[in-house]
């Protein structure tokens, strides 16, 4: 985690886990990339909607999904995460290190369970991780969206962190 990472809080909530073993990947288990800050914050920042999965609950304190969920959410503009975030009383402060994205009326959303799962966005024919789930008000409330680490304020510090055997390439190296 972050040195920055504070317990109970939300911002730099983003972790790297060391594996025992390689994973295998198959038609079900696909890596994504890891892309460069700038491209990340000057292209995939830019695209409209992105995938998140997970296998949290289906509903705000509603049973866990039996299978991998995904759906796509669209990314707000930073300006209008912040003006959400003003007006929503107790709500935690959003960060450089965070964004939004999902729908405000409350049709589709990460939920309880899904923090730590990918937030991913395509670019011409390849997938790369752009946020984790982080935390939200509810799950699918209406006037609520859910908010992501924003992986590219941390490509250093997982550079720094990653097996040496990894760093191919940086954007292509990949992550689960």
């Amino acid at each position: 985690m972050p040195n920055k990472y504070t317990r109970g809080r939300t911002d730099h909530d983003i972790a790297l886990v060391r594996l025992h073993r390689p994973v295998t990947f198959t038609d079900y288990v696909v890596p994504l990339c890891l892309p460069e800050r700038a491209f990340s914050e000057n292209t995939l920042a830019s695209i409209r909607f992105s995938r998140v999965s997970g296998w949290g609950q289906l509903l705000d304190r509603g049973a866990t999904a039996l299978e991998l969920m995904v759906i796509e959410v669209p990314r707000l503009m930073t300006q209008d995460c912040l003006e959400h975030a003003k007006h929503s009383a107790n709500t935690p402060r959003i960060t450089e290190n965070m964004f939004c994205a999902g729908y405000m009326d409350g049709t589709k959303d990460a939920c309880k369970g899904d923090s730590g799962g990918p937030h991913a966005t395509h670019y011409h024919g390849t997938w790369y991780l752009t946020g984790v789930v982080s935390w939200g008000e509810g799950c699918a409330a209406i006037g609520h969206i859910g908010v992501y680490t924003r992986v590219s304020q941390y490509i250093d510090w997982l550079v720094k962190y990653m097996d040496s055997k990894l760093r191919v390439g940086i954007s292509r190296v990949s992550l689960l």
